[in-house]
């Protein structure tokens, strides 16, 4: 689904990533787990055509999308999540639905009707303006405009940032749900152990390369990263 090659992205004098490679299998779920500042939001803007890199390779699909701007990637089926959500605040929960549809020009009425049954919450709120929900909802309202874009590829931004440990866990199993049904997700989360939990593969990633890779369970089980990142 998704090869990143030899990838160095930098701002102005500043590089943010350094020869960082990470492979991506179709229908997957792989985490980025790695500290604040460490690149893992570059890599994902860079993915999504936010930002362009310096050097190496993006192949998505057996196709060179390295050159790709965001709304290329958007109608070859990448879709972003960022991290702080980024929902039209002035607008209702259903105007913001209809926004991650902008790019379709098929019928997404039942992709519509699909958001809802996945996030109820959402139905009970739809004339009600995004701004005036609580984080939880937002993060839920975020997750269902990429979704209407139909993705092939989903990005997730720290989906779990600033919510309360019950809400993360009913994001967390809807992400699953999303994998299971067939979308390749990437995931940059902050929350080690229930980024583990759902991927299949982690990259650990320090300083704008990758430094360590592998299989979730070998990653819960590796003594550095239990005491780094999964407190003991």
């Amino acid at each position: 689904m998704l090869k990143i090659e030899n990838l160095n992205v930098a701002y102005g004098n500043i590089t943010a990533l350094r020869d960082l490679s990470i492979n991506v299998e179709e229908h997957s779920c792989v985490a980025l787990v790695g500290a604040n500042g460490a690149g893992k939001t570059t890599l994902m803007h860079t993915i999504a055509g936010v930002k362009s890199p310096k050097s190496g390779k993006i192949i998505y699909r057996g196709e060179d999308a390295t050159k790709w701007m965001a709304d290329r990637m958007v109608a070859e089926g990448v879709a972003l999540v960022p991290e702080g959500r980024q929902i039209f605040s002035q607008l209702t929960v259903e105007e913001n639905l209809m926004m991650g549809a902008f790019s379709r020009k098929d019928d997404y009425q039942a992709e519509l009707e699909n958001a809802y049954n996945m996030f109820p919450r959402l139905r009970e709120r739809k004339s009600q303006k995004g701004g005036n929900m609580s984080g939880g909802e937002q993060q839920m309202l975020a997750l269902a405009r990429a979704l209407m874009s139909k993705p092939k590829l989903l990005l997730l931004d720290e989906p779990s940032m600033g919510l309360a440990p019950v809400i993360v866990s009913d994001i967390f199993r809807i992400i699953r749900k999303i994998n299971e049904d067939g979308v390749t997700v990437v995931l940059v989360e902050q929350n080690a152990k229930m980024a583990l939990k759902i991927a299949q593969k982690c990259y650990v990633i320090e300083n704008g390369s990758v430094v360590l890779e592998g299989t979730s369970e070998q990653l819960r089980n590796d003594q550095r990263i239990r005491e780094i990142y999964l407190g003991g």
